[in-house]
């Protein structure tokens, strides 16, 4: 299952539950599933955090025969989300959005995470991507991987840097908090790009392009527009990239983060 295009549709409830002005702890949720994804699956999972009345997966009859509802809400089509229809390709955007940034709050605080513990050493996600459950075959690989994560671990020991595979993580809570704690994502486009709408406003995002997707997709650059977040993009379209291309963008983040937290720490 993509995390992007999930995301879009618990976003799409969230504006729909907005705009009814109905209580998400009273809101049972009936997911149409026609791929019979899995349902341990830590994005579903989400679903079940967010709302504590129940998820319904529509599948062989879950609602007894002549069920009537009183009221329902139906989304709106996942791609006319507020990520795809006003943040997709060669569309660019430069504005906050309070919407996302409520939906960000939101979750948050649904999922008991704290995002104000004082982060000690700077944290650096590093995506990487890998085949996993999707039978799609994933081809947006960097070969030399494990060659940039030394490259980054020397240039920066005093980093804290984090390989993360959402996939591993049994809940989408799990997924999150990593997401929280970060202060630089970086990896090749792709749906893992999206936890970036965690991250605290200030963080800094590095997207690299690469094979089949070129810096025309400007999602993820206006995810972070819209989120406050710092955005870089590396445009390079062969699978071994010199690290020092991603080295010097990092760079520029630490010593930005560096400058933020002096100038907040004297200010204070």
């Amino acid at each position: 299952m993509n995390a992007y295009h999930f995301l879009e549709d618990v976003t799409n409830t969230f504006v729909s539950l907005i705009l009814f002005d109905e209580d998400p702890n009273q809101v049972e949720i009936a997911i149409y599933d026609g791929m019979d994804g899995i349902v341990n699956n830590p994005l579903f999972t989400f679903w079940s955090e967010l709302f504590p009345k129940g998820v319904r997966i529509i599948r062989n009859d879950p609602f007894p025969r002549n069920t009537c509802f009183a009221r329902s809400i139906t989304n709106m089509y996942g791609m006319r989300s507020h990520f795809t229809e006003f943040g997709g390709y060669k569309t660019d955007t430069y504005c906050s959005s309070p919407i996302l940034k409520g939906f960000r709050s939101w979750a948050i605080e649904k999922l008991q995470i704290d995002g104000t513990v004082p982060v000690k050493r700077l944290t650096l996600l590093f995506i990487s991507r890998r085949q996993y459950l999707s039978s799609r075959s994933i081809t947006r690989v960097l070969v030399n991987e494990d060659v940039i994560l030394e490259t980054i671990k020397t240039r920066f020991p005093s980093l804290n840097v984090v390989v993360f595979r959402p996939e591993t993580y049994k809940t989408f809570k799990e997924q999150t908090v990593i997401a929280v704690q970060g202060n630089i994502l970086v990896g090749v486009h792709g749906a893992g790009l999206v936890y970036s709408m965690f991250m605290t406003p200030g963080s800094h995002l590095i997207e690299i392009f690469m094979d089949d997707r070129n810096s025309m997709n400007r999602h993820y650059h206006n995810i972070a527009m819209w989120m406050g977040l710092q955005y870089h993009s590396i445009d390079f379209h062969g699978k071994v990239i010199p690290p020092e291309q991603i080295v010097n963008v990092i760079d520029i983040a630490v010593k930005d983060l560096i400058k933020m937290s002096t100038t907040a720490y004297t200010h204070g």
